[in-house]
């Protein structure tokens, strides 16, 4: 969360994509874009 400003929720869905070594993420949220994920959407 403080690592990249996220909230609650998508610092959840950033550490489980994370894990299982994901490099994408289907959101609208914005926030995903200071995140090491590339967003979809």
């Amino acid at each position: 969360m403080g690592e990249y400003g996220l909230d609650f929720e998508d610092a959840l869905h950033l550490a489980s994509a994370l894990r299982y070594n994901l490099k994408e993420i289907i959101s609208n949220d914005l926030d995903f874009d200071q995140t090491p994920l590339k967003r979809i959407f």
